[in-house]
């Protein structure tokens, strides 16, 4: 029983963690699935559902909430779709051409491109960030493909 509640502990952990970086929750997963294969007795499915539920604890306030403040039920971030565009768009690629990754780029040089599309640096949450983060992520991928 001790050995679950500490697992439990990990779960929330990691899930605090996800919250911090949405890749942690995959991270989670695996953790999971390797403690359901890897105790004393293989195939023991509660230490990876406690660590689940630890998870769970911690990350459903925040999809509820997203549901609530967005209209979509969201487990972690709002604007990944934008975060993808930071990364991915034609100044940012310009900028690595001309002067390399050493030098820093700012996020400022990525306004002409969102006023272009009528779109802006997302500072709060409504009911149009779900359409805003699409748009977001589609600027995103079609400068990959245009690189």
């Amino acid at each position: 029983m001790r050995h679950l509640r500490f697992l439990v502990f990990w779960g929330a952990a990691f899930g605090v963690a996800a919250l911090c970086r949405p890749a942690f929750l995959a991270w989670g997963c695996l953790i999971a699935a390797g403690l359901v294969y890897s105790g004393p007795k293989r195939r023991d499915w509660r230490s990876g559902l406690a660590f689940l539920i630890g998870c769970a604890v911690v990350v459903t306030p925040w999809a509820i909430r997203n549901g609530v403040q967005v209209g979509k039920v969201t487990p972690l971030t709002t604007h990944g779709g934008y975060t993808l565009l930071l990364a991915n768009n034609s100044s940012y690629y310009s900028h690595l051409r001309k002067f390399g990754w050493r030098n820093v780029w700012y996020a400022d040089e990525l306004e002409p491109l969102l006023q272009e599309h009528n779109l802006q640096v997302p500072t709060e949450c409504s009911p149009f960030e779900v359409e805003h983060d699409r748009k977001c992520k589609q600027l995103a991928l079609d400068a990959i493909m245009a690189e």
